[in-house]
């Protein structure tokens, strides 16, 4: 095992994750979520942080700040995401819509699975690293 941890290909990977994890933390993180590393898309934006925030509503301006997505991009997906069932109307407070991820509906649980899986992923590669670095640290 511990000649195996110094193998020339397992610290290219392990220097490549934290590298990802050191540009992650200096950027936009929004640019790493599942859907979004996928189609890197506004649109994927969008539905990344509606599934990950799936308990509350959110009106344009929230979800356009949130989500890192200019107004007007929004206002052009969001009635596609409507139209595809993925987002749906919730309530109206004041004159602003309310919008939530619409994961009743098939296509919406497809996504949520999809971002559940990615998120298992991304943790146990996580889990991996960390393991690595402790083996590093008690070795030195």
């Amino acid at each position: 095992m511990f000649f195996k941890l110094f193998d020339t290909s397992n610290m290219a990977k392990i220097y490549n994750t934290m590298a990802r994890i050191y540009h992650m933390l200096e950027n936009d993180v929004t640019e790493y979520l599942p859907l979004s590393i996928v189609f890197k898309s506004p649109s994927a934006k969008v539905l990344d942080f509606l599934l990950l925030n799936r308990d509350f509503d959110y009106s344009e301006s929230d979800i356009s700040s949130l989500s890192n997505t200019s107004p007007r991009t929004l206002q052009r997906v969001l009635p596609i995401l409507k139209e595809e069932k993925l987002v749906k109307e919730t309530r109206k407070s004041g004159k602003s819509i309310m919008y939530k991820a619409n994961v009743d509906s098939k296509k919406g649980q497809a996504l949520l699975e999809f971002l559940k899986l990615s998120i298992e992923d991304n943790l146990d590669r996580i889990g991996e690293m960390q393991v690595i670095e402790k083996t590093l640290t008690v070795n030195q």
